[in-house]
Order: C-alpha cells, then sequence, then structure tokens
C-alpha cells in the first residue's frame, strides 16, 4: 500500500523534528500505539511512550484515563501521535486540548477537523484494517526520515 502523499511527509517531519514522542490510541489502537512506542525506540533511539494498563488503572481509577493521561503525557513530550479509528471521538477532542502547544498529529479514517491537529487520512472499512493501515503509516514515517527496517531472515 503507498500512501504517500503531502500529509505523510509532514508527519515525517514531525516525526524527525521530535525526540520525545507521546503516543496514545483506545482498544485495538491501544497495543498499536504500544508497538509503535517500542519500535520508534528502537529504531530512531527517540524516546516514546504509551500508556499501559498499570498506568491507566493507577491514573483513572473507575474514571476515563485519557484525559489524566494526556496531561501526564504533555508534561513529558515535544509530539502527541494520536491513533483513533473515529476522528470525533472522545481521545482526539482529549488530544485537541494539547495540541495548540505540543505538534501533534493524528492517523484517522478522515481528516480531524481542528487548526491544531495534522491528520493521516486512512479511509478504511473496518477497524483491522485501519490499525493495520496506522502501524503501516507508522513505519513508513520512519523509513522517510531514512530508518531501515529490519528485514525477514531469508
Amino acid at each position: 500500500m503507498n500512501l504517500q502523499n503531502a500529509d505523510i511527509t509532514n508527519g515525517a517531519k514531525m516525526l524527525d523534528k521530535a525526540s520525545r514522542i507521546a503516543i496514545i490510541g483506545c482498544g485495538g489502537n491501544l497495543s498499536i500505539a504500544q508497538h509503535a512506542a517500542s519500535d520508534i525506540n528502537r529504531h530512531t533511539g527517540k524516546f516514546c511512550f504509551a500508556p499501559d494498563s498499570v498506568h491507566l488503572t493507577a491514573l483513572g481509577g473507575d474514571d476515563v484515563w485519557k484525559p489524566a493521561w494526556m496531561q501526564y503525557a504533555s508534561q513529558h513530550c515535544d509530539m502527541i501521535l494520536g491513533i483513533s479509528a473515529r476522528a470525533d471521538s472522545p481521545m482526539v477532542r482529549d488530544i485537541d486540548e494539547y495540541a495548540f502547544a505540543i505538534p501533534t498529529l493524528v492517523i484517522a479514517p478522515k481528516k480531524i477537523n481542528s487548526p491544531y491537529i495534522h491528520t493521516i487520512a486512512l479511509p478504511s472499512k473496518t477497524y483491522h484494517e485501519f490499525e493495520v493501515n496506522a502501524l503501516w503509516t507508522i513505519y513508513m514515517l520512519m523509513e522517510y526520515n531514512g530508518v531501515e527496517l529490519p528485514a525477514l531472515p531469508e
């Protein structure tokens, strides 16, 4: 799948400039966020972090965890990367509260209506199609910046 376009280029440049990246997702996209944080760190040396289940329950208790995590993350990052299968999700609204001060990129099925959030739109029919393409898009951002991803053994 070739998604090379101005949004990918802009996202790659944002990733290149950042040294501390907070990555957030919900549901299946949370696992994509954790996977991406690990791989961005391993392949670029940048500090990346994503929510984990222990931290989520400590921050959120019995309440919604995303606003508390965004407040925590915003103090420690110079870029926010969101992954959301819904462009109008509550998580995107939480991200938007910090996007005016921190460069923010969200991967979503369609453009997000915010002057502060840069979007890479991945039109998708199913959640799983979106999740797989979101992870691949993050790899493309790394490759754009010169990262050579490991090849499969022969």
